[in-house]
């Protein structure tokens, strides 16, 4: 079994939450601070990298990059079926925002590094947990706005090579109903653009 003290965690979700707010204050101390979605981007074995925002900016430039690649479509408007595509990819040109969590980073591999278990994945749910709750206090505490204001972000963690239903189910608690079933219907939308898109041809 893991044997993670509890003062350890503590301390690491203390310093996860209060990475949150100082990454949302950076964000939103720049020019054109409104962004549609957030996600903590996690190492792909548990380690937190920092926090990654979404605007109708880094949309817009992302959706012109692949166009500018070659990307086609059998049918229907290009742009849109692009915008389907990489509307909740966060390699997509998200903002990544990672100073703050210079010593929750330090923490949660901290607190990895004692984990027993023989895979470590104890430890990676623990520090995905804890991400989670970090997010969820902000949310309780406004930091997301209100009624129409909250509606219009989505919350969620990010590894990489995670699948849609992994993105739903972490979304799923820490969001309002209605922003869920939007991500659930935009990420239908973006396997339908798959099936449509027809991506730039490979030069030797």
């Amino acid at each position: 079994m893991s044997n993670h003290p509890e003062a350890d965690i503590r301390e690491t979700s203390k310093l996860i939450r209060e990475a949150v707010v100082k990454a949302l204050a950076e964000f939103r101390s720049a020019p054109g601070g409104e962004f549609y979605g957030l996600s903590l981007i996690m190492h792909p074995v548990g380690g937190l990298v920092g926090a990654a925002f979404a605007t109708d900016t880094t949309l817009e430039r992302a959706v012109t990059r692949c166009e500018q690649l070659g990307y086609s479509v059998r049918s229907g408007d290009l742009r849109s079926a692009l915008r389907d595509l990489v509307r909740w990819n966060c390699e997509s040109g998200w903002l990544l925002v990672t100073a703050p969590f210079a010593q929750a980073n330090a923490s949660t591999r901290a607190v990895m590094a004692k984990d027993q278990d023989p895979d470590g994945l104890a430890a990676a749910r623990l520090v995905h947990g804890l991400c989670t709750v970090a997010l969820l206090e902000a949310d309780w505490n406004g930091a997301f706005g209100v009624g129409a204001a909250r509606e219009r972000i989505t919350l969620n963690i990010w590894y990489g090579d995670q699948s849609t239903e992994d993105l739903l189910s972490w979304a799923r608690p820490m969001n309002p109903h209605d922003v869920w079933l939007r991500l659930q219907e935009q990420l239908q939308a973006r396997k339908a653009a798959d099936a449509r898109l027809v991506p730039p041809r490979l030069t030797s």
